[in-house]
């Protein structure tokens, strides 16, 4: 990456504390203009949560079910889910990877848990992507 480009992007994330939408928006156009994003439709079952998702607080299960089911009561928009959904690549540092898997190792058997197909971590929409997988 370019020194103007992390420049951007540290600046964006800096506001990002006191305008994180305006601040999202930003980085939404630069890093696909950058090559550092780009839209892709990626199956559930290459998703895991990432470990900063929701603060760091895990998915509740029977809150990833009670969406799950009032989605399929009402029915999916899954051009909702194609335009707000966001991932990152799972780590290929092999300890920060480790992290990213036992987080999602979860004592419960309402969530799927991690099955080797993974290669993606969802930093939104993560209740929907869980629910799916578990499909």
């Amino acid at each position: 990456m370019d020194a103007e480009t992390k420049r951007d992007l540290q600046n964006l994330l800096e506001k990002g504390k006191t305008q994180p939408l305006t601040s999202w928006l930003a980085m939404e156009k630069l890093m696909p203009a950058k090559t550092l994003a780009w839209k892709s439709t990626i199956a559930p079952v290459s998703m895991l949560v990432h470990p900063t998702n929701r603060s760091g607080l895990q998915l509740n299960p029977h809150e990833v079910h009670s969406k799950g089911v009032a989605l399929l009561k009402t029915g999916l928009d899954l051009e909702k889910l194609r335009g707000q959904a966001v991932c990152a690549e799972i780590s290929q540092d092999p300890a920060t990877k480790q992290k990213q898997l036992a987080y999602n190792a979860h004592g419960s058997t309402l969530l799927a848990k991690p099955g080797g197909m993974e290669r993606y971590c969802s930093l939104s929409r993560s209740h929907t992507t869980q629910f799916l997988k578990e499909l």
